[in-house]
């Protein structure tokens, strides 16, 4: 498709939304409510009242669009992207996303509780996130600093993906879908419910996909530059939620096994056996309780664990064997509460929320070593951690709302630091909203930039601070009710104490507090419905990040955005989505430009019969768009090509 083409079909998709607000057929309505977030505040409020800039991925979007993983459903929010290396999906944020980063500046939770581990900071967006997305309800994205509530990672924002229960979801749903390269996905979802009152909502699902031979030039003297059988992947994912009078018992545990094919870290290129093995798994217990008509308590306890090894294949020019096998092993384990009370005694609207939390590392393993030898690297560092927050709400008159809060948070590794917020919600008329936000978040250093030390190409740096944001924000957003939301935010972003890897003596490299950046953007967005047969959205983000030297921040293009639009066509009763993503130039570790790309996603979904399953097929890349992202420092290609177009086919059976 002529590129010319491409790029009205994207303006047209952007535009309809706006224009569709002023439509005259008022009999549909396609958003009876405006829909709701907890993340914003701990505790729920529609997404006018939130007092931040926040979004909502319902289970329908995902359904209706073919997300298959979290990252492409968070590409349909402005100013948020993924970048696969291959090893490692990252969200680039709002302008900021360093290659190989693990996501670590975005706080991921799983109804609640954070994903985020204690070892890397590393959270999950692609197969290997420990929730298959049709166990998903719906999807909360929170934008703008928020250790004023969560403390680390939270930097960028917050997503919390929340999964479905018992009485909202089907008693019983089926699912099996393959694809292109050898993929298939089943899923089985359980909601019962019973007259004590207990529910539960059970999950399962299992992943394979043999993956496709990659080409990289930078390999072309072996095997032509092709990574043959090298990008396998397989991931299972189980999760639990029981939920009794106000507790909620909640397990979850993910696994992945995934090839490397990209000859990353200098291991041997078009091998099979350079891999990765994640686990995941967590326990919590969770009560809401209202004490009193002027207190609700809520309290949780929980249990997390994670290991992770990694297979590395390097050449031995020492004879023998040929081939020497790097093993790098991580392995944590920590426990924690939290306990939160929220006071009203003036009323919802004049709310103080005060609460405390603490962490205990129980274990804290690193580990490297070859294959048959004693390790080079072992560590096991168990620090703790508590902090303590309060969050005052208040309502001097109707129109103005007003939330102020604060959070002081205490690590055994680096120190205090204290972050607070300010917000003001005013309502300008009905169902139009003005919003002023600042504050401030930080990103504390891992225990792998700290203390991991091989002697050969890493050195340790236990005085590393951590990285800070100060971030200012106004924010307009209008409903429609029955028809749908525009919102248009612009924000600043101050960075400082950015910690980067740094060449120093004799050839190591050393995790610095090294340099700040700034960043500055427009973001609009709009989610719409024309009629009873035809809705949409579209988002787009105008920003700009700089080094403190003004030279640009990698992998930060100037524009990007997403939008979708969903047709239902009588009489067959046959639902066609399409939805495109846009990304402009963007700069290499190297310094080279990657060209603008546009990619496009057709999805068909049907019922032929009532009380049958969901047949859908989804058509990703559909113009077979040549597409790249930045590659880290630890590979030696300059991009990393992305997938050309490939399918998706399947069906859900759902019993009610």
């Amino acid at each position: 498709m002529h590129k010319m083409h491409r790029l009205i079909l994207f303006a047209s998709l952007v535009c309809l939304p706006v224009l569709s607000v002023w439509a005259e057929d008022e009999a549909f309505r396609f958003f009876e409510e405006e829909a709701k977030v907890v993340s914003a505040s701990h505790h729920e409020q529609k997404l006018s009242e939130a007092p931040a800039t926040a979004y909502v991925i319902t289970a329908e979007d995902i359904e209706r669009y073919g997300y298959r993983n979290l990252a492409e459903a968070l590409q349909s929010v402005p100013g948020v992207f993924g970048t696969d290396d291959r090893y490692f999906t990252s969200l680039w944020f709002r302008g900021f996303e360093v290659p190989s980063d693990y996501n670590d500046r975005i706080l991921i939770l799983l109804d609640g509780h954070r994903l985020n581990e204690n070892i890397d900071g590393a959270a999950s967006a692609d197969y290997n996130l420990s929730i298959d997305m049709k166990a998903v309800d719906h999807i909360e994205v929170i934008k703008g600093p928020a250790s004023a509530l969560y403390g680390d990672n939270a930097f960028f924002g917050v997503v919390n993906i929340v999964t479905k229960s018992a009485g909202q979801a089907p008693l019983i749903h089926a699912s099996a879908e393959g694809g292109s390269y050898g993929t298939h996905r089943e899923f089985i979802g359980l909601a019962p419910s019973y007259s004590n009152g207990v529910k539960a909502y059970l999950t399962g699902s299992n992943r394979h996909s043999d993956g496709q031979d990659l080409h990289y030039q930078e390999f072309s003297t072996i095997n032509n530059g092709i990574a043959s059988g090298c990008n396998g992947e397989k991931d299972r994912s189980f999760y639990a939620k029981l939920s009794y009078q106000g507790w909620t018992l909640m397990g979850n545990n993910g696994t992945q096994s995934k090839q490397i094919p990209t000859a990353s870290y200098g291991t041997i290129f078009n091998d099979p056996g350079t891999k990765t093995r994640y686990n995941q798994s967590f326990l919590e217990l969770k009560g809401e309780h209202q004490v009193l008509p002027e207190l609700q308590l809520t309290s949780r306890a929980y249990y997390d664990r994670y290991d992770y090894r990694g297979d590395y294949m390097y050449a031995n020019d020492a004879p023998p064997p040929d081939v020497i096998r790097n093993m790098d092993v991580a392995i944590a384990r920590s426990y924690g509460e939290e306990l939160r009370a929220r006071l009203t005694p003036y009323g919802q609207k004049n709310a103080l929320t005060i609460g405390e939390e603490y962490m205990k590392m129980a274990r804290n393993l690193q580990q490297n070593f070859n294959e048959g030898s004693p390790p080079a690297i072992d560590m096991n560092i168990t620090p703790y951690h508590w902090a303590t927050y309060l969050q005052q709400e208040l309502q001097p008159y109707r129109a103005l709302s007003l939330t102020l809060g604060a959070r002081y948070d205490y690590y055994q590794l680096f120190g205090k630091t204290i972050n607070p917020r300010l917000a003001a919600v005013h309502r300008l008329w009905t169902d139009s909203v003005l919003k002023a936000m600042v504050g401030s978040a930080f990103r504390g250093p891992t225990a792998y930039e700290m203390f991991y030390a091989d002697g050969i190409s890493v050195a340790p740096n236990s005085s590393l601070q951590p990285e800070k944001i100060k971030s200012y924000e106004l924010a307009w957003e209008q409903q429609f009710p029955g028809r749908g939301m525009v919102s248009v935010s612009a924000y600043r972003n101050e960075i400082t104490n950015l910690i980067e890897e740094t060449a120093i003596a004799d050839g190591l490299v050393q995790s610095q507090n090294k340099s700040s950046a700034r960043g500055t953007g427009l973001e609009v967005y709009s989610k719409w419905s024309w009629s009873a047969s035809l809705s949409g959205f579209a988002g787009y983000l105008l920003q700009n990040s700089r080094k403190e030297n003004d030279s640009p921040v990698i992998n930060s293009p100037r524009h990007s955005g997403s939008a979708g639009l969903t047709a239902w066509i009588e009489p067959t009763k046959t639902r066609v989505s399409l939805k495109t993503f846009f990304v402009s130039e963007r700069q290499t570790l190297q310094g080279t430009s990657l060209p603008t790309a546009t990619l496009f996603a057709l999805t068909l979904r049907e019922q032929p019969w009532k009380a049958g399953p969901d047949f859908y097929a989804s058509v990703h890349n559909l113009f077979n768009t040549s597409y790249s992202v930045p590659a880290g420092a630890a590979n030696v290609q300059n991009a990393i090509p992305q997938d050309g177009r490939d399918f998706t086919f399947g069906f859900d059976y759902k019993f009610r």
